[in-house]
């Protein structure tokens, strides 16, 4: 009586069913970790383009054009974005191993079970949100930089 019989189909469903809390887990650390990404690379860029508006303000004045400034700005946001690109994706690697082998150590789980199996498109897209991000976020201080009142700027940084 105290026997019971399931399908192993039935089983992991039930499982699946169980851990789905997981999934909105990740999907709600990915959003944070989106809006993280875009806060900094934009405060990261407004800080720079904020200490050097003098030189900014020069390169205008000598007949730098409007997309120059952009197209230098958005490029300094590459290498910070390619860094945190791999950084971020090595310590994701690394987190979720270890999560994977804490989480595989319950006696209930069957054998070959993983929470986290490392897919390459998953990997690759969540690297190009990211990037894509950072990439929204560097355009407004570069456009910031390319509104600098030329005049205004190189009188403040001279008086």
């Amino acid at each position: 009586p105290e026997l019971s019989v399931y399908a192993m189909d039935t089983l992991m469903e039930a499982l699946e069913r169980q851990l789905a809390y997981f999934k909105q887990f990740s999907l709600i650390l990915s959003t944070i970790s989106l809006l993280v990404t875009f806060l900094l690379v934009a405060v990261v860029l407004t800080i720079g383009v904020g200490e050097r508006r003098g030189e900014i303000a020069a390169l205008r004045s000598m007949g730098f054009r409007r997309r120059s400034i952009q197209s230098m700005i958005l490029s300094e946001s590459a290498p910070l974005l390619a860094m945190s690109a791999v950084l971020g994706s090595a310590l994701g690697w690394f987190l979720a191993g270890y999560l994977d082998r804490i989480l595989t150590q319950s006696p209930s789980l069957p054998d070959g079970y993983h929470f986290f199996i490392p897919a390459w498109r998953e990997i690759v897209l969540a690297v190009a949100l990211s990037g894509a991000a950072g990439i929204v976020a560097a355009l407004l201080p570069a456009i910031q930089a390319a509104r600098i009142d030329i005049p205004r700027t190189l009188h403040e940084e001279v008086v």
